[in-house]
Order: C-alpha cells, then sequence, then structure tokens
C-alpha cells in the first residue's frame, strides 16, 4: 500500500509524462469512416484501443510500434 507521501512522490514524477500524454491526447483526431486515430503531420494512424499505447509509448519516445 503507499502513503500519502509515496502518492505525492510518484504523481511528482509522472507529472512531465502526464502533461506530454495530455497535449498529444489534445492533438489527435478520429476519422469514423475509417475508425482510427490519428495525429496530423505524423503519418501514423492507429486503432482507438491503441490510443494509451500511442501517447504514452509511440510518441513520446517509447520507440517504433510493431
Amino acid at each position: 500500500m503507499l502513503g500519502a507521501h509515496g502518492a505525492r512522490k510518484r504523481d511528482t514524477l509522472e507529472a512531465p509524462a502526464r502533461e506530454k500524454a495530455l497535449a498529444v491526447w489534445e492533438a489527435l483526431y478520429y476519422c469514423a469512416r475509417d475508425n482510427v486515430a490519428f495525429e496530423p503531420g505524423v503519418g501514423v494512424t492507429f486503432h482507438p484501443s491503441e490510443t494509451r499505447e500511442y501517447i504514452f509509448g509511440f510518441r513520446n519516445g517509447g520507440g517504433p510500434r510493431p
């Protein structure tokens, strides 16, 4: 179990990643016709169910996706 101090420390450490993820998420678009999400100018489309992996992984330097 994480105490209050540990939770605050974790939140502080994770804040930059959350802020980057939010900025990426806000820039995403959804194409209902093709059922894909995309970020203009990046050249990558992905299924909406992969949004979390995209914003926390591929787009933020997590390496290329298979």
